[in-house]
């Protein structure tokens, strides 16, 4: 297992003339064996900060570290998606009914 950290984690999106602010100065550490969840409006960042965990998007600013290694740094990805053994499950709303 692995601690998770992450510092001032932030992460806009330009939308036209707008700046989104996705994930907003985050800092928070998951330690090793936590088992832990997001919970939040939609549209208000937990993918962003799971995608920015998992290397999947790049940070506007901040870092995030597994134990002490540099994975994410402001403007960069350190260590590759593929490189940092993370996975995502999605949560699906959609409900068929037979």
């Amino acid at each position: 297992m692995v601690t998770v950290r992450m510092e001032g984690l932030t992460k806009y999106f330009k939308k036209g003339k707008n700046i989104v602010k996705a994930v907003d100065h985050i800092t928070y550490k998951i330690s090793d064996g936590i088992a832990f969840g997001i919970l939040g409006p939609s549209g208000h960042g937990k993918t962003t900060l799971l995608r920015l965990i998992a290397g999947l998007e790049i940070p506007t600013d901040g870092y995030v570290y597994f134990d002490d290694e540099p994975m994410s740094a402001p403007g960069k990805i350190v260590v590759e998606p593929e490189r940092r053994n993370v996975a995502m499950v999605f949560q699906n709303w959609l409900c068929i009914l037979t």
